[in-house]
């Protein structure tokens, strides 16, 4: 079958050979967008929309490494995470070692944990004073086990990374429990955050 084809292509002029061939490649690259590329981009959209119902840690890594002018800011990040903290169980102290995880400074907060406690453990490590790379390195931080992990994981992320440290969550793909997190001083209830969604 091959071999008739390329008999075919010898007969035609240069011109209208190069205009198969370029027909065939077209086909080909249409092809592979629409069995690889494609559905890449929706699995790609769909990640994205689930990550933007999350909480970012890395918010809190940006306004950390900012001005005391977005304090503020700061400290609303940081209720929030107490929040849900606080609706899954979870030691609110742990937010201190958190923060001085990402804070750029050497400055150990109450709970917290800076580069000696890392430096002293029996398998040292540093710290990282900058943003997370990645979620599971949450279990690198001070007093993170991995019960602490697996219940805080699904609500939270650390893409993308916003250079100014507010990442919005979308209220739409949120689990009630982030929209819970988010309300200002626990002002909706899992009733109404069910009735969001």
């Amino acid at each position: 079958m091959m071999l008739k084809w390329f008999e075919q292509l010898k007969r035609l002029s240069l011109r209208e050979r190069v205009m198969v061939i370029a027909g065939g490649l077209f086909l080909v690259t249409v092809l592979i967008y629409i069995t690889a590329v494609e559905p890449m981009l929706d699995r790609m959209q769909r990640l994205d929309r689930l990550i933007a119902g999350k909480l970012n840690l890395n918010d809190l890594a940006a306004l950390t490494d900012r001005e005391a002018s977005d304090s503020l800011k700061l400290q609303d990040h940081i209720r929030r995470f107490e929040q849900l903290f606080e609706l899954l169980f979870l030691d609110i102290t742990l937010l201190d070692a958190i923060l001085d995880w990402l804070d750029p400074d050497n400055r150990q907060r109450a709970h917290g944990a800076e580069a000696p406690y890392y430096g002293a453990l029996d398998r040292p490590y540093d710290i990282k004073n900058g943003p997370f790379d990645s979620l599971s390195e949450l279990r690198l931080v001070k007093g993170m086990t991995e019960q602490a992990f697996e219940r805080l994981s699904p609500f939270v992320t650390v893409y993308p990374r916003a250079p100014k440290g507010i990442t919005p969550v979308n209220i739409n793909t949120a689990n009630p429990i982030v929209l819970q997190a988010l309300g200002d001083q626990g002002n909706i209830s899992e009733a109404i955050a069910g009735d969001i969604l």
